[in-house]
Parts: C-alpha cells; sequence; structure tokens
C-alpha cells in the first residue's frame, strides 16, 4: 500500500524529514527521511501499513535497490525515529549483514 506523504512535512530537531498523510482522524506518520537504521546508516522509510502496537509502525527501507522490511520505532533516551529490521526476512541481511538471521526474543 502506498501512502500519501505530501500532505504535511517537518523537520523535527534530529533533522529527519517527517512526511505525514492528513486523514478523518488527523495526520499520520508516512514516511522518514534520515531515519537511523541498525548498520548506523540513515535511509528513507516508507510506511506499509497502520501500526499494530503503539510502539512500532511496519515499513520498509531501500537498500541497494531492494526493500528491507522492518518496523520504525522511537528511541526511549532522545526522541530520534530507529528502523529495525524483521529477522528473517528477504533482504534483511544487508542491513545486518548476517543470512539467516535467528530471532531472539530480546534482539
Amino acid at each position: 500500500m502506498k501512502y500519501r506523504n505530501k500532505d504535511k512535512r517537518e523537520i523535527n530537531q534530529f533533522g529527519q524529514e517527517l512526511g505525514f498523510a492528513i486523514w478523518l482522524g488527523g495526520p499520520s506518520l508516512t514516511y522518514v527521511k534520515g531515519i537511523l537504521c541498525q548498520d548506523g546508516t540513515r535511509r528513507i522509510y516508507h510506511k506499509t501499513n497502520e501500526p499494530d502496537t503503539y510502539f512500532s509502525m511496519p515499513g520498509y527501507v531501500t537498500v541497494k535497490g531492494k526493500k528491507v522490511k522492518g518496523y520504525l520505532t522511537c528511541d526511549d533516551a532522545t526522541g530520534e525515529y530507529n528502523f529495525r529490521v524483521y529477522v528473517n526476512e528477504n533482504n534483511s541481511y544487508l542491513i545486518t549483514g548476517i543470512k539467516n538471521n535467528v530471532t531472539t526474543l530480546f534482539n
């Protein structure tokens, strides 16, 4: 699913560009330019679905032309948006550097 992201834009204190779609319930975050990935690289995050919890929002980033699935989350200490990879998904190794990841509870 592709969300509109040009209804409203703003820059947060970390220099991340936030794109919002205006819906009936108010603005909904749809992309983050400059999101920090686990490998320390900043990329563009695209929302793919509505959040299943208050703490994460499913989406993807692109690495070497390939989509890497994961979720957006917020650092508790700083408030900066971060991207976490779904392990055992196609292309997750492009960020983690590990093929055939094994999921642990406290990953």
